[in-house]
Parts: C-alpha cells; sequence; structure tokens
C-alpha cells in the first residue's frame, strides 16, 4: 500500500513538471513570435515616420508643378510632362532620402520616437501573454548592453534566449538585438496553471487522506483485536478460578466426614457463595459492556439522591475494603444533592469505582469520597492512596478492555470495562470523569452531574 501511494504520489508530480515544462516552452515560443511581430511593426512605424516628415517637401513640390505649368505658357506640350515627371521623382527622392538620413541615425536616436516597451506589450496582449517583462538592447560586436530599461537586469538580460535581431532589413546590416527576460516566469507560469495544480494537489491530498485513514484503521484494528485477546485470555482466567473453587469446594462436600463437621462445611459453603457471587458480577459486568456496545441501553430517569446512591455503594464495597484491613472516609459536603438519572446505573458507576480504588491498593485501601457544589451541578471525588496511574494512560484508561500494564496482568482482577462503563453512564447523563494522578502517588476520579432543575 504504501509503494503504490509514493508511486501515484510520483506519478502526480511528474505530471506537475512536465507541464511546467510544457508551458514554459510555450511561453518561450509565442514570446518569441510577438517579439518578431514587433520588429516588423517597428520597422514600419519607422517608414511611416519618413513618409510624414517628407510629406510637407512633397507637397510643396507638387504646388511648384503646376505653378510652373501654368505661368510659363511658352513650353511645348512635352516639355511640360518632361518637367513635371521629373519633379515628381524628386519629391520621392526626398522622402528615400529622409529615411536613409533616419535610419543612419545613432541607435539611442532611432529607438527614442517610440515607446519600446508598449509596442511589446501589446504583441505579447494580442498572444495571450501577459506577464512583467523587462527588454533591452545588446551589440553583438562586444556583447554589451547599450540600452536598457532596468540596469538590474543587465547580466540576465544578456544571457536571455529570447531575443531579437533590431532592424533586419536595414541595406547595411543591423548588430542590436532586443532581448526580453521575465523576472516572475515562475509565478506567471504557476498562476497560468492553478487549475491544474489545484486539481493534483486536491488528488494528493486525496490520495494521502486515505492512506492515512488506512493505516489508521489497520493500527486500531490491531489494537482492538490485541485488546480483545488479552480480555478473553484475562476472563478465562477470572472464570476459571472461581469454577475451579467451586467445584473443588462441592466435590469436598460430598465426603461424608466434612459434611458431619459443622464449621468446615459452612467455611466450603462460604466459598461456593463468595465465588458464586464473583462470578454473578463479572457476568453482569460482560453484560453492561454488550448493552454499552450496541448503544440501546435504556435509563429509567429519576429523582435521586446523590448522597444516598454513595451510602448505598460504599455499604456494598466495605465487607471487601474490611477484609484488607483499609478504611473508608466520606465529606458529604454538596448542600445540593439531588440530581434527575437512573439510580441503578448511578450506583453501578460508583460502585466500579470504589471497587478499582480497592483493587489498585497494594497497602490497605484508604479512601475517601467527597461531595461538594459548583454553580450548576455536583463533584463527587473519589480518592485513593494506591499505585496510581501514569500520565500517558489518563485518556486510554476509558477505552473499553484497556489495562494498564502490571508486571503481571493477572495480579489486578477486572476486564477493562469498568471505566469505560463509568465514562458511557456519566456522558448519558449530561456529566464528565475526569482523573487526576500520578504514578505510586494515588489517584483522584471526579465525576460531576448536573443538579435537578
Amino acid at each position: 500500500m504504501t509503494i503504490a501511494m509514493i508511486s501515484l504520489i510520483a506519478v502526480q508530480m511528474y505530471w506537475i513538471n512536465s507541464a511546467f515544462s510544457i508551458k514554459n516552452e510555450e511561453l518561450l515560443r509565442t514570446a518569441s513570435i510577438g517579439l518578431q511581430a514587433f520588429v516588423l511593426k517597428l520597422e514600419k512605424q519607422e517608414n511611416l515616420q519618413a513618409i510624414k516628415n517628407s510629406k510637407e517637401l512633397h507637397k510643396n513640390s507638387k504646388d511648384s508643378i503646376f505653378k510652373s505649368s501654368t505661368s510659363n505658357q511658352k513650353f511645348s506640350k512635352n516639355e511640360h510632362n518632361i518637367s513635371t515627371e521629373t519633379k515628381i521623382n524628386e519629391s520621392n527622392d526626398i522622402a528615400d532620402s529622409y529615411l536613409i538620413a533616419l535610419k543612419s541615425q545613432a541607435l539611442k536616436k532611432r529607438i527614442s520616437y517610440y515607446n519600446i516597451h508598449e509596442l511589446i506589450q501589446t504583441e505579447f496582449s494580442k498572444l495571450g501573454i501577459f506577464a512583467p517583462f523587462y527588454w533591452g538592447i545588446t551589440d553583438m560586436n562586444n556583447r554589451n548592453i547599450v540600452y536598457t530599461e532596468n540596469n538590474e537586469f543587465n547580466e540576465k538580460l544578456r544571457q536571455s534566449i529570447l531575443y531579437v535581431q533590431l532592424f533586419p532589413h536595414d541595406i547595411v546590416g543591423s548588430n542590436y538585438r532586443l532581448s526580453v527576460i521575465f523576472p516572475d516566469k515562475q509565478a506567471y507560469i504557476i498562476d497560468s496553471l492553478s487549475i491544474f495544480l489545484l486539481g493534483s494537489a486536491a488528488c494528493i491530498l486525496l490520495i494521502m487522506g486515505i492512506f492515512s485513514l488506512t493505516v489508521s484503521s489497520l493500527l486500531k484494528q490491531k489494537k482492538l483485536s490485541k485488546m480483545k485477546a488479552d480480555f478473553i485470555d484475562n476472563m478465562t482466567h477470572e472464570f476459571q478460578t472461581p469454577l475451579a473453587t467451586i467445584s473443588l469446594a462441592s466435590e469436598a462436600l460430598r465426603d461424608q466426614e466434612i459434611l458431619e463437621s459443622e464449621l468446615t462445611r459452612n467455611r466450603f459453603l462460604d466459598a461456593i457463595h463468595q465465588e458464586n457471587s464473583r462470578l454473578s458480577k463479572h457476568v453482569d459486568l460482560i453484560l453492561q459492556a454488550a448493552t454499552l456496545e450496541d448503544k440501546s441501553i435504556p435509563l429509567t430517569l429519576e429523582s435521586i439522591n446523590i448522597h444516598e446512591i454513595l451510602e448505598l455503594a460504599i455499604d456494598k464495597q466495605l465487607i471487601n475494603i474490611l477484609n484488607k484491613g483499609g478504611k473508608i472516609n466520606s465529606a458529604f459536603l454538596a448542600k445540593h444533592y439531588m440530581i434527575h438519572g437512573d439510580s441503578h446505573h448511578v450506583f453501578n458507576v460508583f460502585t466500579n469505582l470504589l471497587d478499582n480504588a480497592c483493587k489498585f491498593s497494594k497497602d490497605p485501601p484508604d479512601i475517601t469520597i467527597k461531595t461538594e457544589n459548583t454553580k450548576y451541578d455536583i463533584l463527587i471525588h473519589i480518592i485513593d492512596k494506591g499505585i496510581g496511574i501514569k500520565k500517558e494512560d489518563h485518556k486510554k484508561i476509558f477505552d473499553r478492555f484497556y489495562r494498564i500494564n502490571t508486571s503481571n496482568r493477572h495480579d489486578v482482577k477486572g476486564f477493562g470495562l469498568g471505566l469505560s462503563y463509568v465514562d458511557s453512564i456519566v456522558t448519558m447523563h449530561k456529566g464528565s470523569v475526569t482523573i487526576q494522578s500520578h504514578a505510586n502517588n494515588g489517584s483522584t476520579f471526579s465525576v460531576q452531574l448536573p443538579l435537578e432543575e
């Protein structure tokens, strides 16, 4: 896939480079045609200038012919025709002489009669060239710039491949050539190819976007597959342990001696009951996760006292905490504690959080539950002094199946579903859950829920 994407991008870049080269060649070819047209127009205007300046002399010569023909009656008819023809030829000679004199002037004076830039621009415009340009005239004998409109570009004008010979039809011949450069040629070509370039850029971005999405999807699928594999492995372990305990206890109860001993019998029955409760808890958690996966979890909304819910959650987890030699403290400081929610799922939220606080404590658990009010919400903080969570794991812990890495994946019980369930339920109640924690420094989970209106 990577090779295919690189190949497609390489093809696009090749097309862009080819289009740029073709457009550059087209510009030079068209500009050369425009310069040829300019030279012909310049010579034409020079000829017209010569005729215009000699027109008055020609008119005077013509008037003198008619005057002499009417005043001198003694001339014969043939003599009159010869005189008229002679004077007309003389007037034509005057125009030719003026043109020759004009062409023999110095170059600067010769071109000073015309706006060279405007003439070139006119010819370029006819051919669809609107790029800014500069021109200069080079003496071919010594390759020096003898006339330019901008001295800054003299060296570029001397080396320009876009030029034309000036006054090519002079009798003696001209040693001057006019060169043109486009200082912003690349920008002009890019602008003229803007639609093509935008299309190519869009195509490249589309290809890269599709590639990125595909890679991202593959990585997510790989991560999800690994997490599901870990979940199945952990679930197998979590179910095998209580099932094995129940099996052993059941087999032991078949023994007549154990049945006759009330103390021993009750101990095995308690083990069966505890492991059965543990299995039931696992099944409930998996069913909750399955319901969330379908996004069809029903909420029975009612007015509930959050402090009462917290007391029930504490009562449920108190035995586990006391069995580990721990303690749980409460500080219900919130003056407003009524919310609109589903009591069953809100209860499960705090049960899961208290269960995590107990499980992730290496030392005897020391847990505090604190409530307080903001303007429109109630905040419930569950604070523990457990192993803490690294900062890089803060966003991941609410992902389904995610479990924090430990030296042994089975040393802490659970499927990686609890916090995902907590986050989903709190979000469905238009609240939020956040964490403040550092490794080996405990954790604080804060649940924010809107108060009842």
